[in-house]
């Protein structure tokens, strides 16, 4: 059940719920089964690596489709050891080949947030910062938003810079997001900046911020900084 809501999720596109794909997927990890009649084609336990070798033959056969199945297989250990490192280089390998394709962006950017904060993690940044699209965009500022383990830190500048190019080719979440982190942190004067900003991208969720802190700002400034 789990792992059919988890791939209702990343086939259907539900952008909404994608921070739930992760959690669902290690879930079926740790119950240490898969049933992949109708997902993966293949059935197996832990224990085994049948589900491994039969992949790997249907990558050798031309079917890339293989890569993506493997990376999954490979980050979140099932059936296997759990390497997140190999995992993220088969998604990548996969995004590759599959450019055009939104949802396997979104995918490699979700599972890459979950990721263990390694130095090999700098490769891929460096190759999306080589990208001219809305999601990358917003993918490297939440880079830089949260930082990456010792090696970006963050950087509210950089980070703003990239959620503005994002805004621009139509993508404005990442505004309202930087606006709500700083809401949160009770920063009332960076909030009110960033949904400001971001209502004049017509962010409707920074419209609707801005609105409510502009019409409470006094009963709010003593509980933030302002």
């Amino acid at each position: 059940a789990l792992l059919s809501i988890a791939f209702t999720i990343i086939k259907n596109n539900l952008i909404k719920y994608f921070h739930m794909f992760s959690p669902f997927m290690q879930k079926v990890a740790e119950i240490g089964y898969l049933n992949g009649d109708n997902i993966l084609g293949l059935r197996y336990k832990n224990k085994t690596n049948e589900h491994i070798k039969f992949w790997e033959n249907q990558v050798k056969s031309g079917n890339d489709r293989g890569r993506l199945i493997l990376s999954l297989i490979y980050y979140y250990g099932l059936g296997c050891e759990k390497d997140e490192k190999k995992g993220l280089m088969l998604l990548f390998n996969y995004y590759l080949n599959n450019k055009s394709n939104l949802l396997i962006r979104l995918l490699f950017f979700r599972v890459f947030f979950d990721a263990k904060k390694e130095n090999y993690m700098l490769k891929f940044i460096n190759y999306f910062k080589t990208e001219d699209t809305p999601e990358t965009f917003y993918f490297l500022g939440m880079v830089y938003c949260r930082g990456i383990g010792d090696f970006i830190k963050k950087n509210e500048r950089i980070s703003e810079q990239y959620f503005i190019k994002a805004a621009e080719k139509g993508l404005t979440q990442g505004l309202n997001y930087l606006g709500t982190k700083f809401l949160m942190e009770k920063n009332l004067k960076k909030a009110l900046y960033y949904f400001k900003l971001g209502s004049k991208y017509n962010d409707s969720l920074c419209i609707k911020n801005l609105e409510y802190l502009e019409n409470n700002v006094q009963k709010l400034k003593q509980y933030t900084i302002y």
